[in-house]
């Protein structure tokens, strides 16, 4: 009996939602938009700015980023991750290499 009633209760399947949208947590759709290249996330321009320049500018970035990454915020670590990774791929390719 108890198999039965468990069998009834069989799941439906989600509405499928347009690739292009995020729902929101209060319902709403928001446009997903693509990042822009590392390099305009953490303001460097390898052309102008020395090394030593961009080693510096990425630590001040990461100081305050990483710091932003423990907030209880979702929105705003959300926003620290993405330019964790930003500053992490600029460091390996600027100042690392």
């Amino acid at each position: 009996m108890i198999r039965n009633f468990f069998k009834r209760k069989a799941k439906k399947k989600p509405a499928a939602e347009p690739s292009s949208n995020q729902i929101t947590e209060s319902g709403s759709f928001k446009p997903v938009t693509p990042l822009p290249s590392p390099e305009v996330m953490c303001e460097i321009d390898p052309d102008s700015m020395s090394k030593d320049e961009i080693r510096k500018h990425l630590k001040g970035l990461y100081k305050r980023h990483n710091e932003a990454a423990a907030s209880l915020d979702k929105e705003l670590r959300d926003e620290a991750e993405k330019m964790l990774d930003a500053i992490v791929e600029c460091r390996g390719k600027y100042v690392d290499s």
